[in-house]
């Protein structure tokens, strides 16, 4: 985070850590010979998605000495993982989004600080299609959310 004056700063969050979904499983009762087939004979597709590389660059305003309003623009992969009966896949997808929030900020000694944070985030979904069929597809609507961050750090 870059101090710009007494009253704005810009800076960039990178989450390097992922967040996965739950897999989801779907079983299709088929007419012929599936490609993989469960022990019912029916064919199996699972599907799951990770987001990864959650990049935030924010610009952070003080409304008087110790809370602050802050407005970021948001990137993040979308990795799908899936299993499918008729070996398709579907890619993988940047998703973009933003956020705002309204904090607090403490200073301490020796140049360290206490932030609160409250959030909320907003970001687009996408449409993947399937390699095998461009019939099949699978949706990610949009994502949004609310969250709380407590922080420390040391101003240099």
């Amino acid at each position: 985070e870059i101090q710009a004056s007494d009253q704005v700063s810009f800076g960039v969050n990178y989450v390097p850590h992922s967040s996965d979904s739950e897999e989801t499983e779907n079983i299709q009762n088929i007419g012929g010979t599936a490609v993989t087939t469960n022990k019912d004979g029916k064919q199996t597709n699972k599907v799951k998605v990770s987001f990864e590389d959650l990049v935030t660059v924010y610009a952070l305003a003080n409304l008087n000495e110790n809370v602050y309003a802050k407005v970021g623009f948001m990137q993040v992969d979308l990795i799908t993982e899936e299993n499918l009966g008729t070996g398709g896949a579907y890619g993988n997808d940047t998703l973009e989004g933003f956020t705002v929030g309204l904090g607090y900020n403490m200073d301490l000694a020796d140049g360290m600080f206490v932030r609160a944070e409250v959030s909320h985030i907003d970001i687009d979904g996408t449409t993947l299609v399937n390699t095998n069929d461009s019939t099949k597809s699978v949706t990610a609507d949009g994502i949004t959310g609310y969250g709380a961050r407590l922080s420390v750090g040391k101003s240099f």
